[in-house]
């Protein structure tokens, strides 16, 4: 009986480290842009002088469309679109998911 009932708890954690995994990577991917990139100086009204984002930019010289500095710059100024944030979470759940995965494998949950 303690061993059936030591197992199950074993099989209940495995079910909710995973669940919590995909939700801290969903999370961080979708609220990670929204802090960093203004942090690094891609704002809301454009890039922010003396920013790393500005220095970025001076030593890229002429940025060109669809290149990092100037998706940044977008997402920045306009944020993600919905489809790229649901992209992102999808993304980080699945990575999130795995991690905790990997972790209840080495563990030998």
């Amino acid at each position: 009986i303690i061993h059936q009932a030591t197992t199950n708890m074993l099989e209940e954690y495995k079910s909710y480290s995973i669940g919590v995994g995909a939700v801290i990577g969903a999370t961080f991917l979708v609220v990670a842009p929204a802090v960093v990139l203004p942090a690094i100086g891609f704002a809301a009204k454009g890039v922010a002088a003396g920013s790393a984002a500005s220095a970025m930019m001076s030593a890229a010289g002429n940025v060109a469309a669809g290149s990092v500095i100037a998706i940044a710059q977008s997402a920045g100024a306009a944020g993600l679109a919905v489809g790229t944030k649901m992209a992102l979470a999808t993304f980080g759940a699945t990575v999130g998911a795995g991690a905790a995965r990997a972790y209840n494998y080495v563990r030998g949950a």
